[in-house]
């Protein structure tokens, strides 16, 4: 089809092969996911909530599960999952939820302190500085991250570290007498 008043040639919908409309229409739908899908993940999250406050522990299991596999970079599905599991007393599976989660780059500093908080429960101090380290390095004006990773240094017996980290959070957070108190 010619355009009137012009020499361009306009394909129409009979130019394009069978293949051609079910490519696009392919195209268009994973377009559509990628851009969508994390409100479903936040629909799962969210239902996985209720179920946990009714203590469904199996079937909020579930849904945190389909929360994360839709949006693989959903810091607090990770969080609330291996929190799930600790209520459950799986503190190992726990572990497991957050060590799949760990190669993410994540931007919510609180999955960041959930895990070490466990890793101390596990008793793991090399992973708990390990971890603690890169919340610290991610969030580095963060008070409760410095807290955490220098109380991780602490418990693995790194006090000259410890030390040289509580001196620069003293600088950042003149008003904590606990931590200026422990330093003296």
């Amino acid at each position: 089809m010619t355009l009137p008043g012009s020499q361009i040639n306009v394909p129409t919908s009979r130019h394009i092969p069978l293949w051609g409309r079910w490519g696009i229409l392919l195209l268009s739908l994973l377009i559509a996911f990628n851009v969508f899908r994390y409100p479903f993940a936040a629909q799962n999250f969210m239902r996985a909530d209720g179920l946990l406050a009714l203590e469904l522990y199996d079937k909020a299991i579930t849904q945190y599960n389909r929360a994360i596999l839709l949006y693989p970079e959903f810091d607090q599905a990770y969080s609330m999952l291996a929190w799930t599991y600790e209520k459950e007393n799986n503190p190992v599976r726990a572990r497991q939820v957050f060590d799949k989660g760990f190669p993410h780059r994540h931007y919510d500093e609180q999955y960041y302190l959930d895990y070490t908080v466990l890793l101390w429960k596990l008793k793991d101090t090399r992973k708990a500085i390990e971890v603690s380290r890169k919340g610290y390095e991610q969030f580095p004006q963060s008070r409760n991250m410095m807290r955490i990773y220098g109380h991780s240094l602490e418990q693995a017996g790194q006090q000259e570290e410890a030390r040289s980290l509580w001196l620069q959070y003293l600088r950042l957070f003149p008003d904590d007498d606990i931590i200026r108190h422990k330093i003296r």
